[in-house]
């Protein structure tokens, strides 16, 4: 008579029995034990069982991702082989990408598995780096996952070739100072943004300055002269936008007009 037992995820064991003294064999699986009557023992061999991974998909790329906001994509990790795949390591070293998986994670024969990896931009730029996966497969102990992704700000806009400057002295929500990766943006009557800033750190003891666009001449791709402006707030810590009320410190219209400086106070209270 012969036995297959699997010992471990990478070795089948094959006995064969014959006429011989009486003993027990005990074979411990993980949490399962197995026992077998040696008299019959002749032989003992040992085959290798192919452990294989394949990665769906073989890269991913998140796209634009609002700093402070986050984008969940999934990686499909496939047992190709005949043995138990068995995950033991990932390794991430940007942290603006991150994974969780239970460790050690084992996917048996024919069967796959689901992670979720995520991307966190913190600033606005272009992030890149890879995603190494460690297992015990013979033929890719290690595999490479490219990662990348753009932290944007919230307000984007063109710029153009006239311009007006903005200077905030103060900027609250229920009377609490932005605060660094904040965001104000100024939008036209057509929801066009077009200008804005990211808040600096120490916004609360000084103002900030910064431009808003005019249209090109026969453009729609900024403000017209006179144009009413709208002020709205990004709340980083919320991902919510706020519309701002406003406060001149000169006696001027919010309004665009080339080549001036507004001076105001922004307040948004929330309920």
């Amino acid at each position: 008579m012969i036995v297959h037992v699997f010992v471990s995820c990478i070795y089948l064991l094959i006995f064969t029995f014959t006429n011989s003294f009486a003993q027990i064999m005990h074979i411990h699986t993980g949490d399962d034990e197995h026992m077998f009557d040696l008299a019959e023992v002749d032989s003992i061999s040992f085959a290798e069982l192919a452990v294989n991974i394949s990665v769906e998909p073989e890269a991913i790329n998140f796209g634009a991702v609002v700093i402070g906001d986050s984008r969940g994509l999934i990686l499909t990790l496939i047992n190709t082989g005949e043995g138990i795949l068995i995950i033991d390591s990932i390794v991430i070293e940007e942290q603006a990408f991150e994974v969780e998986f239970e460790n050690p994670l084992r996917i048996n024969p024919g069967q796959s598995h689901d992670m979720t990896v995520s991307f966190y931009p913190y600033e606005e730029r272009e992030f890149s780096t890879d995603m190494i996966i460690h297992s015990n497969s013979q033929e890719n102990p290690e595999v490479s996952i490219p990662l990348s992704g753009l932290g944007v700000c919230a307000f984007d806009w063109e710029e153009t070739g006239n311009r007006m400057t903005v200077r905030v002295n103060r900027a609250t929500i229920n009377n609490e100072s932005l605060v660094e990766g904040d965001e104000i943006g100024v939008f036209t009557n057509d929801e066009l943004c077009a200008g804005g800033v990211t808040i600096p750190a120490g916004f609360a003891e000084r103002s900030i300055d910064f431009p808003i666009f005019g249209a090109d001449d026969g453009e729609e791709n900024g403000f017209q002269g006179g144009e009413l402006l709208e002020f709205r707030i990004w709340d980083r810590d919320t991902q919510h936008e706020l519309f701002a009320k406003v406060e001149l410190i000169v006696e001027m219209e919010p309004r665009y007009l080339s080549n001036e400086l507004l001076l105001v106070v922004l307040h948004v209270e929330l309920d």
